[in-house]
């Protein structure tokens, strides 16, 4: 049998048991606040534009003219884009992800491409090396890059270039063995010649030139130039020659002064510029004495191949593979802020509503009225700073002030907070009220380039003073910032900023970009940093009518 209790009397509660009761209430509301605020950063598809900057990370894949292949350890194939499924495997991505590279395709075990995917693996480091592939019988030039556990490979098909080397080899060897044959009959040349992609030049030691095909007419000759093959010297006056890097080559470097001594000249690349217009071009040059029964020089047989359109079409790849670099350290970058986001709710707020519960049971197991009431006041308190702490929180993902009071406001308002914090700093503002001016998107994008070059100026540039101008007319919308600090070295690329850590002006660039806008910095070692951002008012007028569509 069940004991039973008495029925007594309900009892109106007493005034500490209704505060502990509104406390209570309190307490499970802010626990619901920060339950949501999870909520919303779990939920939100990515910070600062990481689903933009993904979205361009797999057009950029699908758009290179490079095979793109990503596998695992155990040579698992998972990822293919389009170039890689025409060109190599010739079947759709659909029918090799999740394969095994090597069941599918054995005889790659024995070429280079398996060599070198491995030392990537073992050694974890990029390698860069060309193989002729056993799956596609195409010359590729790999860059594979690891990354943990995955291995990353972009393959340019080189497949052209070796076969016009192979071809300029044959076509000069041909060339030589016509001409001895020959002896110097050059008219019996002269249809083999014409038909050649090369342009070819042949030189007396002297320094006349005898005969030159019409490639070679084509490559030198223009509207202002008909024939400047009449003599050396002549080609001299009208032409410089320039190094890849820009350096000159002297006349006696050449190519074709060169062989004159007796050297064979193989596979110099050169810039040509013509004077008088300044038109230049790249040329993969070749120059051979040929020599007679005694071993003297008697001709000098030139060939020049122009790789103006290759290196164009490096240039592009190269760029894009730096692309793709960057945003794949953008979004690391991302991740890495969301976990330490995550980390300070965690340690912060959470814990503090973690103690204040703790805190509020041992209130309510102290006798003494007075004793109670004193510790619940105190209680009181630390709920309000809690909830103080979790609306920054709130603010910084989306400041209120922003939709209501417009860009101006919001900028105010974060420089005050900054000015009570950082109270070293001396801010000066100067701002133009956007009104309704600009869309709230373009709102958001200025505000949030506004904190993270102030988070960089807190950070980096150890600067007492700062100031901030926004200024909007018809032509566009400008946001310059500009500190005292130490300054630093600008790079000549993007993604070495993201290389030096530098990921917030990265970041910058990147929100500028999405806005069509640019980003102009200036600093130096010792004079502060100026970085203004520009956003034209046609591409915002364009973003505005998008919207209401």
């Amino acid at each position: 049998m069940q004991d039973t209790e008495p029925v007594t009397a309900r009892k109106e509660p007493t005034q500490s048991e209704q505060e502990i009761s509104i406390l209570r209430s309190r307490l499970a509301e802010l626990e619901q606040v920060e339950r949501e605020y999870r909520q919303v950063l779990a939920s939100r598809p990515s910070p600062a534009g990481e689903q933009d900057a993904y979205q361009r990370l797999q057009f950029v894949l699908n758009t290179i003219t490079d095979s793109y292949v990503m596998f695992n350890r155990q040579w698992r194939i998972l990822a293919v884009n389009p170039v890689a499924e025409q060109t190599i495997f010739q079947c759709p991505a659909a029918e090799l992800i999740g394969k095994i590279m090597w069941e599918e395709f054995p005889r790659g075990k024995e070429t280079e491409f398996y060599r070198q995917y491995q030392i990537a693996f073992e050694e974890n480091r990029p390698v860069h090396f060309e193989g002729r592939s056993q799956i596609s019988g195409k010359w590729y030039e790999a860059h594979a890059y690891p990354n943990g556990d995955t291995l990353e490979v972009f393959l340019r098909d080189i497949t052209q270039r070796k076969q016009a080397l192979e071809a300029l080899e044959r076509s000069q060897l041909e060339y030589r063995q016509l001409a001895e044959e020959a002896s110097l009959n050059l008219s019996k040349l002269a249809a083999v010649v014409d038909s050649m992609v090369e342009g070819i030049v042949i030189i007396e030691p002297s320094g006349n030139i005898l005969s030159a095909n019409q490639t070679a007419m084509n490559q030198f000759s223009d509207e202002t130039v008909r024939n400047p093959f009449a003599d050396i010297t002549d080609f001299f006056a009208l032409f410089d020659c320039l190094y890849p890097d820009g350096s000159p080559c002297p006349y006696e470097e050449w190519p074709a002064v060169r062989a004159a001594g007796g050297e064979t000249v193989k596979m110099e690349e050169l810039i040509v510029t013509h004077k008088p217009t300044g038109k230049g071009w790249l040329g993969l040059f070749n120059a051979t004495p040929v020599r007679d029964a005694e071993g003297q020089v008697m001709l000098i047989v030139c060939t020049v191949l122009d790789m103006t359109e290759h290196l164009r079409m490096m240039e592009q790849n190269r760029r894009a593979t730096l692309q793709i670099e960057l945003h794949r350290m953008l979004i690391q970058e991302r991740e890495d802020e969301r976990i330490k986001i995550a980390q300070e709710l965690h340690d912060g707020p959470l814990q503090h509503l973690t103690g204040l519960d703790y805190a509020l049971n041992e209130a309510l197991r102290i006798d003494n009225k007075a004793e109670r009431l004193a510790m619940l006041a105190r209680l009181r308190i630390d709920l309000q700073e809690a909830a103080r702490v979790l609306r920054n929180y709130c603010a910084d993902l989306r400041p209120p002030s922003l939709a209501v009071f417009g860009l101006e406001k919001a900028i105010r308002s974060h420089a005050e907070q900054m000015n009570r914090k950082y109270p070293n700093l001396r801010i000066r503002l100067e701002l133009m009220e956007d009104g309704q001016q600009l869309s709230q998107n373009l709102r958001m994008n200025l505000f949030r380039i506004y904190q993270e070059l102030m988070n960089n100026v807190i950070r980096h540039s150890g600067a007492s003073e700062v100031s901030v101008h926004l200024t909007l007319d018809e032509a566009q919308t400008e946001l310059e910032i500009q500190d005292n600090g130490v300054g630093f070295l600008l790079p000549t690329q993007w993604i070495e900023l993201a290389r030096q850590d530098h990921f917030g002006l990265v970041g910058v660039q990147e929100r500028a970009s999405a806005a069509g806008g640019r980003v102009v910095m200036r600093s130096q070692p010792g004079q502060g940093t100026l970085i203004r951002v520009i956003i034209p008012c046609e591409q915002e007028t364009d973003l505005v009518r998008e919207q209401t569509q």
